[in-house]
Order: C-alpha cells, then structure tokens, then sequence
C-alpha cells in the first residue's frame, strides 16, 4: 500500500465484481495496525465490506518457550522477559547461544535484528515517533503519573492523553491499578 495507494480499490472491484456471489473469505493481514486501520476506514473503498477483525495478540509463555527447547527454565523466563511473544524477536535468539551472548548481538550490537526495533516500529505507525519515544523513555525511567510523564518528556499534560491512548492501543504500554491500594490513580508501565 505504501507504494500503490490503488490497492484497496482494486480489492473492492475484486470483491464486488469477482468474488460477490463466491463461497471463500478473503484475509487482510498485517503488521502495521495503522496501516490496516487504513485499508478499512470510512474513506477508504474496502469500508463496510469486513464481516470480521481479529488483532492476534503475542505468544503466551507457555507458548513462546518452546522456541527454545535448550534452555533452563530461568533462561526461558529471562528471554520472555526481554522479547515477550513476538515471534520474530523469539527467532531471533539462538538457543545454543546462552541468553547474555543473544542479547549482545541480536539487541546491542549496530549489525543486530533488534538493535533499532523500537525507532523502527514507531516510525512504522506513527508521524511524530520522537514524541512517543520521549514518552516512553519517561515512564520505562519510572515515572507513571501525567504531570512526572510531561515534565520529563517536555509534553504539556493536557496533551499527553492522545499519546498514551495511541502507545496503548499499540499495546506498547498499560494502565495497571494496584488491587491493594483503592484510591491511588492507575500508573502506566511498558509492556
């Protein structure tokens, strides 16, 4: 799409044309959740024509360690830890490798698959990915109320709920509310 912005109209006229009286579903996947929004907006020719939507959320635990059958069980926790259930990052890691050698050269060296994975998914999905990652940066250095999260990203509070509402729906990051403390405001953490 980002080199032919004549795709979802060319999808329409298959689907109306062709496929409209067929016994078969057509798939639209992708990576880039802006993207897709995109292709089935108001504006765009394929509106109305979704009959259904999954978001496929990331590999569980259970799930993700079986990428890597030679690890101890606190090697697979760590690698969890550090690449969640995404199965690109979890290829990434060679199990032969122990955890601290995959993380030096998948993650800290320039050369590595996941050396600029953030700037590069951000880029991907948003306009103004500085300002994300300033806000990001702010609350992955502890700071989770509005007024520490604008003061340490130079963002006016009253401007920070449509970045956050945006980093969550990118599951980037989440509310978490104590169960303990009832009256405390919720804070926001990175996933």
């Amino acid at each position: 799409m980002e080199k032919d912005n004549s795709i979802p109209s060319l999808f329409q006229l298959i689907w109306d044309e062709i496929l409209k009286e067929k016994n078969l579903m057509l798939i639209l996947c992708g990576s880039i959740v802006s993207m897709m929004e995109d292709m089935l907006s108001y504006k765009s020719p394929l509106y109305g024509r979704r009959t259904e939507q999954w978001k496929l959320m990331p590999l569980r635990f259970n799930e993700s360690i079986k990428f890597f059958p030679k690890y101890s069980m606190e090697e697979k926790v760590k690698t969890y830890s550090i690449l969640g259930g995404i199965p690109l990052y979890l290829n990434a890691f060679d199990d032969r490798k122990d955890v601290y050698t995959n993380i030096e050269e998948k993650i800290l060296t320039k050369s590595g698959i996941l050396y600029e994975e953030v700037e590069f998914l951000l880029r991907e999905e948003l306009r103004d990915y500085s300002t994300y990652l300033s806000v990001l940066e702010a609350i992955a250095r502890g700071n989770t109320r509005l007024s520490e999260i604008a003061n340490h990203s130079k963002i006016q509070v009253k401007d920070l709920p449509k970045y956050l509402s945006m980093l969550m729906k990118l599951d980037l990051i989440e509310k978490i509310s104590p169960v303990t403390e009832k009256r405390r405001p919720k804070e926001l953490s990175i996933r």
